[in-house]
């Protein structure tokens, strides 16, 4: 469960973990946080000072986040320095760095997570032939027919099959 905590709390705990009094595991043993969260808001305060807890919300084009990974590469910093540097959540710098990796500046273009369409799922009665059967001229209308009908039911039970396999596959990434 995430807390929100105060700009106050925040600087609190930063100045205190930075006076070297005690290191990060009894700061937030202390102030009863996360060690990590205690080293993060340090970082945060070293690069930015009080105003750096500040919230904003800045959009990043493919170009700045290149320029961010190349940072974080140049000058050997991690996830944790380069995002209190350019006040993002270090997760953001990890996965911008990632992506370069896998894909260059192009792989940073698409930052706004898009959900897959929904798929919608239509259930397939068959209509089961009614008592009576359908009347037929001669042998070979009848055996038509039936081969017609044993066709349709084969496609049937193939789309079934298919949608399930499909529905399976998507359980399986969930």
């Amino acid at each position: 469960m995430r807390r929100k905590y105060s700009i106050k709390f925040k600087v609190q705990v930063a100045k205190h973990y930075l006076s070297r009094i005690e290191g990060a595991d009894l700061t937030a043993k202390r102030f009863k946080i996360d060690h990590g969260t205690v080293r993060k808001w340090a970082e945060v305060y070293k690069a930015h000072g009080h105003e750096g807890f500040e919230t904003s919300y800045h959009r990043f084009s493919a170009a700045s986040k290149e320029a961010v990974v190349l940072d974080m590469w140049e000058n050997h910093l991690s996830s944790r320095q380069v995002a209190a540097k350019y006040k993002i959540a270090p997760p953001t710098a990890s996965k911008w760095e990632r992506l370069y990796n896998s894909g260059g500046i192009d792989a940073l273009r698409g930052n706004r997570k898009e959900r897959p369409p929904m798929i919608k799922t239509i259930k397939i009665t068959p209509k089961l032939p009614s008592t009576q059967s359908p009347s037929f001229n001669s042998e070979q209308e009848e055996l038509e027919y039936l081969r017609a009908e044993n066709a349709y039911l084969k496609k049937l039970q193939a789309l079934i099959q298919q949608e399930n396999e499909l529905m399976q596959k998507k359980k399986q990434k969930s």
